[in-house]
């Protein structure tokens, strides 16, 4: 029961941590088309990512502890953030239906805009990256090192793997209009955010 309690504990922390970085009210799209404007080259910089905290009223800068712990673990060597794990994150945590998040989320990783990603870039890159926000990036605003996050951490490969595995097994390419059924389908839409990821991830053997 204590275990159960603990989880839950700690679940509710991270969804307070993550509706106080301020993307919770913001639409997916103006999250979206901010990020992209104030980026360059598929990257942030800090300048860029102050202003991106300017004009959507965020609360990343200036950060406290965890925010800076959590800023951190999506700093690139060179300083930089990738902007399309900000774009993942903002997706996840912004407003907007499921459909309409889908959409979004299938349009950042078609970079070539031809309406075609292979399977094995959904399970690579879309669905590792979502993994990754929900998982190992926005439990740093919290204090994180506990059973509950290590369970999730454990169960990522069998979380995409259940993912990927309620998409057609012939649907070798997938389109937008595919994307948006199919992710939609599953738990209602709820795995395009965070708390929905990380609850079916609890679902699962």
């Amino acid at each position: 029961m204590g275990c159960i309690e603990g989880r839950a504990d700690t679940e509710e922390q991270l969804r307070t941590a993550e509706v106080e970085l301020g993307f919770k009210d913001i639409p997916v799209d103006l999250i979206n088309t901010t990020m992209r404007k104030y980026s360059y080259k598929s990257k942030i910089n800090q300048a860029q990512l102050e202003r991106i905290n300017y004009q959507l009223k965020l609360s990343i800068t200036p950060p406290n502890l965890y925010v800076q712990a959590f800023l951190n673990s999506l700093r690139k060597p060179d300083g930089t953030f990738s902007l399309r794990e900000f774009l993942v994150l903002g997706i996840l945590l912004g407003k907007g239906l499921p459909e309409e998040k889908a959409s979004i989320m299938y349009q950042i990783f078609d970079e070539m805009l031809d309406d075609s990603i292979e399977r094995n870039r959904l399970t690579g890159e879309v669905f590792k990256t979502m993994s990754k926000i929900s998982i190992e990036i926005t439990p740093h605003l919290i204090r994180h090192n506990n059973e509950y996050i290590v369970k999730l951490f454990e169960k990522q490969s069998v979380t995409i793997k259940s993912i990927i595995d309620r998409f057609p097994e012939n649907l070798i390419v997938c389109s937008e209009k595919d994307f948006i059924k199919h992710i939609c389908f599953i738990e209602n839409g709820n795995l395009l955010t965070t708390s929905g990821w990380r609850a079916y991830s609890l679902t699962l053997p």
